[in-house]
């Protein structure tokens, strides 16, 4: 029985082996023909690429615009149909649409794109399969991917950056590899804002505030969590904001602060409609509920989260409620519940079993092309070996160096960037009429909060309520539309720094400031000059940041 064994599994080797090699030699073909058809570089249908702009803010309309060109051009050349392929491909995925059956397709369309001598759609290409593979499950294939789209997207294509190093970070979160994800979410950041998408923004700061979390780095989370509801309340987008509060409510949870949680659980919990997944929010609701003893409410969320919530969410329910009946006169409905949570239970450990064995597969794959690759080369070991540790040793050399002056380029383009914006607002703070200047040092101190502000400074009090630091930036940010866009675009200031950039904006002096923040005003001066050095990369005097938060 055992040689048996053996040599079925050798047989269903040697049949893997043969149809990777078929699929070599089809995949080869395939790309020669692609490479004949493509040629040079391609051009493209001007309607497509209107499409394809629409299509990038206006799922829906872009969709439709697509369509409508697709039936009116039924004979498109052979770009323009993998052009069109891939924008449809482009709309599915911005509309949640299933891509798990797309493998075959996106193969072709980067195998095309690879012969066509467009970088940009050869870049979205290479995108797309990335969030093919990551639906699929192969997670590492998805990060392959994701790499060579951020080595050829245009270096001014700000948008589709930030997609990618957003992307790269779920990839490095699913493998619970933190630090990688930080990093992915600080370009994807700083390319958004570049972009001026603010969404994707909020989506940055609450992915950095989770992943901190995760990393039980709770002061940062919780600062990333304050800071994203700065900006979603600012943007009026009730979602966002809500995403925000169940954030600092898992926060509060795993520091004690259960008032503080019961606060957010409050604000987030009515109206939940416009929440597509409600399960994280709903459980946590119940633990505080649970906490404070409010058992009407609980039972509640509980029943909804039993109606709407995924399959861990209905575990998470039903456990509640077996314990509830445990300690309850009433055992009628106990029986149910325990087959119930059951079957929950086994859907769960049949979800993760399922994961894991695609882990497992995935490493066994690469180790089976590991040791075939070292049978292949066992003939001649010793001068394999040294030719590869020195074409190792070189490319390693080669790709340090390239690296580098890559990260070099980049960071100076983005400083460059920095300080052309600096000098437009400059001049054009510089070229406002008198009158407007007078108009808008006039709303800034006829307003109720600068007048609370010289209040407090006249008596010596220095004290803000969080409602009186929300009508300042309000006031900051009607006198003065483009604040923060501005401020965001320079630099990620945390809600500290934030608040003191506030207050040099109304001319408030750094001593004064000093008290409002209850800190020394050699603080003050420390903040101001460390957020010129982040922001421009290089030493600078505190007055040399307020002339920047002046020039807004």
């Amino acid at each position: 029985m055992v040689v048996e064994d053996k040599s079925y599994i050798f047989a269903q080797y040697k049949t893997k082996q043969q149809m990777k090699r078929k699929q070599f030699v089809i995949s080869t073909i395939i790309t020669l023909l692609l490479a004949l058809f493509a040629g040079c570089k391609q051009s493209f249908s001007p309607a497509l690429q209107k499409a394809d702009q629409v299509l990038s803010t206006d799922t829906e309309k872009g969709s439709k615009m697509l369509d409508s060109i697709c039936q009116a051009e039924p004979n498109m050349s052979i770009a323009n149909q993998k052009y069109c392929q891939l924008l449809k491909l482009k709309a599915s995925d911005k509309d949640y649409q299933p891509i798990t059956n797309q493998k075959l397709l996106i193969d072709s369309l980067v195998s095309y794109f690879k012969h066509a001598g467009e970088d940009n759609l050869l870049a979205e290409a290479y995108f797309y399969a990335g969030r093919v593979y990551y639906e699929i499950g192969d997670k590492p294939e998805a990060l392959k991917f994701y790499q060579k789209a951020s080595e050829k997207v245009a270096k001014d294509n700000y948008a589709l950056q930030g997609d990618i190093y957003c992307q790269m970070a779920n990839v490095y979160r699913y493998t619970d590899l933190n630090k990688e994800a930080l990093a992915a979410l600080r370009l994807a950041y700083q390319a958004d804002s570049l972009s001026g998408n603010i969404r994707n923004i909020l989506y940055d700061i609450r992915d950095m505030g989770e992943t901190y979390n995760s990393s039980n780095n709770l002061v940062y989370a919780k600062s990333y969590m304050q800071k994203g509801i700065i900006l979603a309340k600012k943007q009026q987008d009730t979602l966002m904001t809500k995403c925000f509060h169940h954030g600092l409510a898992c926060i509060c949870i795993r520091t004690g602060n259960w008032n503080d949680a019961l606060a957010h659980v409050k604000s987030y919990i009515r109206n939940m409609a416009d929440i597509p997944d409600k399960t994280g929010m709903l459980v946590t609701a119940i633990k505080v509920y649970s906490h404070f003893k409010k058992q009407p409410l609980a039972d509640s969320c509980q029943k909804v989260l039993y109606k709407e919530g995924n399959i861990f969410g209905k575990q998470f329910a039903i456990e509640k409620e077996l314990l509830s009946q445990a300690y309850s006169s009433n055992n009628q409905n106990l029986n149910s519940l325990i087959h119930a949570y059951k079957y929950h239970t086994d859907s769960i450990i049949k979800e993760n079993n399922a994961n894991a064995t695609k882990k497992a597969e995935q490493l066994y794959n690469y180790e089976l092309k590991e040791k075939e690759n070292e049978y292949l080369h066992s003939y001649n070991a010793v001068q394999s070996v040294v030719l590869a540790m020195t074409i190792m040793i070189a490319f390693l050399a080669i790709l340090y160096f390239y690296m580098k002056k890559k990260n070099i380029q980049q960071k100076g383009k983005i400083l460059q960037l920095k300080l052309d914006k600096y000098k437009n607002l400059k001049a054009k703070a510089e070229s406002k009429p008198e009158a407007e200047r007078s108009h808008e040092y006039k709303s800034i101190i006829e307003s109720e909060i600068f007048k609370i502000i010289m209040t407090e400074i006249d008596k010596d009090h220095y004290r803000l309520s969080e409602k009186h630091w929300d009508e300042l930036q309000q006031i900051v940010n009607q006198t003065y539309p483009n604040f923060d866009k501005n401020l965001y675009s320079f630099l990620e200031v945390s809600p500290q720094e934030y608040r003191i950039c506030l207050l040099v904006k109304i001319g408030i002096s750094p001593t004064n400031i000093a008290h409002f923040m209850n800190v020394t005003k050699e603080a003050i001066t420390a903040s101001r000059r460390r957020m010129y050095t982040k922001a421009f990369n290089k030493k600078g005097k505190p007055s040399d940041w307020d002339k920047i938060i002046l020039s807004f």
